[in-house]
């Protein structure tokens, strides 16, 4: 029922009576909604203020924990670098010379003397013992960096996370020589297990074993790590040399017991050992060299494919030898070094 106001009967009045009615309603009306906008208002202000205050205390702490971050990996990569940085130095150097003698490998076998009789080089002087010392040096190197890494995450630093990786696969290679036996296109007959034939007959290229096997390469490196002192350190080749000529001593035996690997060796006569070293000239040249970390997954093969090439066979062997050769280091290569690519950058991109 509507609520009406009675009239006086003045005209004039009415008006004035209505519109004073239309003013007290406009001003209440104003009231209300004033009072309505400004608690409103209100309580916008104070959700404002608590969200920017929660975004600032956000903040803070998001700033203060990238503040931790940056000085927990600063002080983990200046540790780092102070415990592992000579290690490195010594892994790459020990990798250099590894790569140079297996250069002169493929330099001077198959050279002879001057009564025409051919004498492996490798049989000459002290050459075999210096040769498994250079060839297994890196192996070493490699076990010392691998034992102090463990106190350190190597997506610290992408160049000795690559180094690590590298050295331990070429580390690896030593035991993989059934492989690398049948790697490639062209298969090598490798059947060291067996000895069908009276010895004297058997092909060495068949039946002599051409790797390390995992029990014998660690018992090696454990004789050329000189754990007295402070922090292990490897041997000389001066100390290594003594040891090896003493047979009577216990750590002499480690070393005699891969003496077969290079005795008479020739690439013609050891074909799976020469696809061995020629995977690790490969990796040692890598490691060696100042950039493999810069380097993308395309490079690396690249790089692979340059190094594999058979620019390093000795002169008696058929370029069909070296072509399969350069095939089964890059077959054997190039699926390990992808995973070892990726595991890298998975690492880095999670750091």
């Amino acid at each position: 029922m509507a609520v009406g106001i009675p009239s006086t009967g003045d005209a004039r009045t009415d008006i004035a009576i209505i519109a004073a009615a239309a003013s007290v309603m406009g001003a209440i009306v104003t009231a209300v909604f004033g009072v309505g906008t400004t608690i409103i208002s209100g309580r916008i202000a104070r959700h404002t203020q608590e969200r920017i205050a929660e975004l600032n205390d956000r903040l803070g702490r998001t700033k203060a924990d990238r503040d931790a971050l940056r000085d927990y990996e600063y002080e983990a990569r200046r540790r780092l670098y102070r415990e592992c940085e000579p290690l490195v130095f010594q892994l790459l150097e020990a990798c250099d010379a590894a790569r140079r003698r297996i250069e002169t490998l493929a330099r001077v076998c198959g050279s002879v003397t001057g009564n025409g009789t051919q004498v492996p080089w490798i049989e000459r002087d002290d050459n075999r013992l210096s040769t498994l010392y250079r060839i297994a040096a890196p192996a070493a190197a490699f076990t010392i960096l691998r034992d102090k890494l463990t106190l350190f995450d190597l997506a610290l630093d992408q160049r000795i996370h690559f180094h690590y990786q590298l050295a331990r696969l070429a580390l690896e290679v030593f035991s993989h020589d059934a492989s690398l036996a049948t790697s490639g296109s062209n298969p090598l007959p490798y059947r060291p297990e067996e000895e069908l034939l009276p010895e004297g007959d058997a092909p060495p290229q068949v039946y002599s074993r051409q790797g390390i096997v995992d029990a014998d390469i660690e018992a090696l490196l454990g004789v050329m790590i000189d754990h007295r002192g402070d922090r292990p350190r490897l041997l000389s080749y001066p100390q290594f040399l003594e040891i090896a000529r003493g047979p009577d001593k216990p750590e002499a035996q480690a070393i005699l017991g891969v003496d077969y690997l290079l005795r008479d060796f020739e690439p013609m006569r050891r074909p799976v050992l020469w696809r061995l070293l020629r995977v690790q000239f490969v990796l040692y040249t890598l490691i060696a060299g100042p950039d493999v970390h810069t380097l993308n997954q395309r490079q690396i093969t690249e790089r692979v494919q340059e190094l594999s090439l058979p620019n390093l066979a000795p002169g008696s062997c058929s370029s069909k030898f070296n072509s399969d050769v350069a095939e089964s280091a890059r077959q054997f290569l190039n699926p390990r070094l992808d995973r070892i690519y990726h595991s890298v950058q998975w690492r880095q991109r999670r750091q």
